[in-house]
């Protein structure tokens, strides 16, 4: 794989206009990533919003009350990730005395993006699980809004749930309670490293997102997108419109060996071309009748963007050896304009 210092130096712009983080005494970015793997173009976009991804809850982890101590023994095989900021894991055990249950949950869920579930006979046999959690995260996987992970930590009836549309992270014919302990935390270990590949693996999708709007934005210059992103809470698959022929796909294992400051480059893009698309959304249609003010600030949210949506572009297919550069040269060539300042 190649360093990530080696992205974007052709393409990379100066920030020097770009907003400053909104959370207070960010780290520095020495301190947030290894000597050299982070590239000086990427610098200000990596430490962006630093605090608020440390304390941010992203995995939501569905279980049994029955199945604690595979929880228990799963947390404990996400530590590492948790610590390093990663990963932050939520379960009902957070749930304080006295707080709504239910709606605690519904705030998982929705600040989820990364569904855990541990199956088992208890799990299933649950009518809260089969009445409002499955169905929730299913729904929530199918339309790409989080990544599923599902567990079989013991036998049961999966195959007539509608976990059958997706893939378990170990055989179910062999789950958690048939292993030996050695294999047990071999498996617990690989497990806990598809978890984080997941949680990258979405903010891919969201990124992609993001990009696939912008790109139907700027499609009166450059033509409309030849492919389209849709994650099926699995993988990132880039069809092409028309044909709906699969061109490229990314899965949690294309991530889950990525070095850490990768992990966190993929988030901080994600973060940051998100917050500014959205601003840049809400300031073109009126962009013949904005004041000065305002066109400055819609011209800077169109440069930001572009810059981190061609890194991130250039992440996939510089990292990942994914060929996207034939479907995305159209919003590539849009966004050169924009960064260069060319009116948008």
């Amino acid at each position: 794989m190649t360093s990530s210092a080696g992205l974007t130096r052709s393409r990379a712009i100066a920030r020097a206009g770009a907003r400053p983080p909104r959370c207070s005494a960010p780290k520095a970015a020495t301190d947030l990533f290894p000597a050299g793997r982070c590239p000086r173009a990427h610098v200000a976009v990596c430490v962006r919003k630093w605090q608020h991804c440390r304390v941010s809850k992203r995995i939501f982890i569905s279980y049994s009350h029955k199945d604690t101590k595979w929880r228990r023994a799963l947390e404990e095989a996400l530590a590492p990730y948790a610590r390093s900021a990663e990963i932050g894991v939520w379960d009902d055990s957070e749930i304080a005395t006295g707080e709504d249950w239910a709606g605690a949950i519904e705030a998982g869920i929705q600040r989820a993006d990364v569904a855990v579930l541990l199956v088992s006979a208890a799990f299933l046999a649950s009518e809260y699980v089969a009445e409002v959690e499955l169905p929730r995260l299913v729904a929530a996987a199918k339309t790409g809004r989080l990544s599923l992970v599902w567990l079989p930590v013991s036998a049961g009836a999966w195959e007539v749930t509608p976990l059958v549309d997706f893939q378990a992270a170990i055989d179910p014919k062999q789950p958690l309670d048939r292993m030996s302990p050695a294999r047990r935390a071999e498996a617990l270990v690989k497990i806990a490293r598809t978890i984080a590949g997941a949680r990258t693996l979405t903010d891919v999708a969201n990124a992609m997102h993001v990009i696939d709007g912008a790109y139907e934005q700027l499609s009166d210059r450059v033509g409309p997108p030849r492919v389209s992103a849709h994650h099926s809470g699995q993988s990132v698959a880039f069809i092409e419109r028309g044909s709906h022929r699969e061109v490229e796909v990314i899965t949690a294992a294309d991530l889950e060996f990525l070095p850490k400051d990768q992990h966190e480059l993929v988030r901080a893009l994600r973060e940051g071309m998100t917050e500014e698309y959205e601003r840049w959304t809400t300031l073109r249609p009126r962009r013949a009748t904005l004041t000065a003010r305002e066109q400055a600030e819609y011209e800077r949210s169109g440069q930001i963007m572009c810059q981190e949506l061609q890194n991130l572009l250039d992440f996939l297919e510089q990292e990942l050896h994914k060929s996207l550069e034939d479907h995305y040269h159209g919003i590539r060539f849009a966004c050169r304009q924009l960064v260069s300042g060319v009116e948008s």
